[in-house]
């Protein structure tokens, strides 16, 4: 959050509607299993801290690699809409991630060549009511599906059933902060909330070793036809 930076604070085109830098933290709400989103300076993930280089921003961990076995929600406020419905809405955010894929080697070439799931990952959601989410993709897609849950009849390490699992999400490793924008002009309500759902395997640090996980910042809602 904050200010400066390249990009600003909103992305570029349009009018903002609401936003937030996270300079506060305050507003949003964090939730689920094992969940550890945290909001603060981060000292492990991006490399500069936030998206702007000088505040703070929300992430999965901000001291080290995000829990194992993690199904959990970033959620923000109720946010009115309704004045703004039939016209075109984007919600834009800047993220940075680090995401467990599988890391070919000596050991994990075979692995890797059938395995393609991410044993991390992370979607956006939206809802109108509160209580039912949907699944929103952003203009470039979602990746691998997100691993998250199993059932190990040899005892091995568990998971407990995972939203996610199976879902295509983010996945990979950013070499930056990025800036996504999704369609959100379906949903132009008077109880508009969007919602940042991660979710993560068990511990496999062979191939696919924990990793830090998801970091946001900067997020606004904004109407491409101004005023």
């Amino acid at each position: 959050g904050g200010t400066g930076g390249t990009g600003g604070t909103g992305g570029s085109g349009g009018c903002p509607i609401k936003s937030y830098d996270f300079t506060d933290c305050t507003g949003w709400t964090a939730s689920g299993a094992k969940s550890d989103w945290q909001c603060g300076v981060p000292s492990v993930g991006p490399p500069n801290g936030d998206h702007t280089g000088g505040g703070k921003c929300w992430g999965t961990k901000l001291t080290g690699n995000a829990t194992n076995c993690q199904d959990s929600t970033l959620t923000s406020p109720v946010v009115n809409l309704s004045a703004d419905s039939g016209k075109a809405l984007r919600l834009r955010f800047w993220h940075y991630y680090d995401f467990r894929a599988c890391v070919p080697g000596s050991l994990c070439g075979f692995v890797c060549a059938l395995e393609k799931s991410t044993y991390s990952g992370g979607v956006v959601e939206v809802t109108t009511n509160g209580s039912t989410w949907t699944k929103v993709a952003p203009s470039g897609g979602y990746g691998p599906a997100i691993e998250c849950y199993s059932t190990d009849s040899d005892g091995g390490t568990t998971c407990a059933p995972c939203a996610l699992d199976g879902q295509s999400g983010f996945g990979g490793k950013a070499a930056g902060w990025e800036l996504v924008e999704i369609d959100i002009s379906s949903y132009a309500t008077a109880t508009f909330q969007a919602r940042f759902h991660f979710a993560s395997y068990g511990t496999e640090f062979l191939c696919h070793p924990d990793k830090p996980g998801w970091y946001v910042d900067d997020v606004s809602i904004v109407k491409l036809s101004c005023p």
